[in-house]
């Protein structure tokens, strides 16, 4: 289903009803296995009106949920309702929603217990090195195939486990890790990990020499 910015007229507070009603039919239903509400007010109180939803989808295998205000609260709701619900997703995007070390830390809890996960979009989230540390931890024994933690924060100690990240993810095809804030020095760590990875077919790596002032 496409919620994709359906929600341009309504006020902020009518959204959380509009998303129950939407979601609640969908329950139980085995053949309904995308879900797209990015770029609506979702927020915290959106999040909650949704968790019914996810803790009984377990058919669902497409979540994405970019833009949508969610912050670390409603990152939290969610993770938690996917986690009750043991959702099994395949795909699951969370841009630009200032999830934050803390609210990352939920998803990757999250994560952790997806055996089937292929698709990670987390662009955009100011994840410093204490949620992305247990994010990369999270997706390291995964078949990942597509991961996109763009224009957050890659240095310090998590320059590290993303190398360790690398050298396991043998079935990755796509990468974007551009304004990740990766320093020069440790540009050549990140190369050699790459190199580990036969399969690795298509990295997005830019932008990310030290800018001089």
């Amino acid at each position: 289903m496409n919620l994709n910015d359906i929600f341009v007229s309504r006020k902020k507070d009518e959204i959380p009803f509009a998303l129950e009603f939407l979601t609640k039919p969908l329950i139980n239903k085995p053949n309904f296995i995308a879900l797209d509400l990015s770029n609506n007010a979702v927020g915290p109180n959106g999040a909650t009106a949704i968790s019914g939803y996810l803790e009984q989808a377990k058919s669902l295998k497409i979540f994405l949920i970019n833009n949508c205000g969610l912050g670390i609260q409603g990152a939290t709701i969610i993770a938690n309702a996917l986690k009750k619900g043991q959702v099994n997703l395949e795909v699951i995007a969370m841009a630009r929603n200032r999830l934050e070390n803390d609210g990352t830390k939920e998803i990757a809890s999250a994560l952790k217990e997806m055996t089937n996960i292929k698709e990670v979009h987390l662009f955009q989230d100011v994840i410093r090195k204490d949620g992305m540390i247990p994010l990369l931890q999270a997706l390291s024994d995964k078949k990942l195939v597509t991961l996109d933690i763009s224009d957050n924060f890659i240095n310090e100690e998590s320059v590290n486990v993303f190398c360790e990240f690398l050298e396991k993810c043998e079935t990755l095809e796509n990468l974007n890790v551009s304004d990740c804030n990766i320093q020069e020095d440790d540009n050549e760590k990140i190369v050699a990990a790459l190199e580990v990875i036969l399969e690795l077919t298509k990295v997005i790596f830019y932008r990310n020499q030290r800018q001089n002032s």
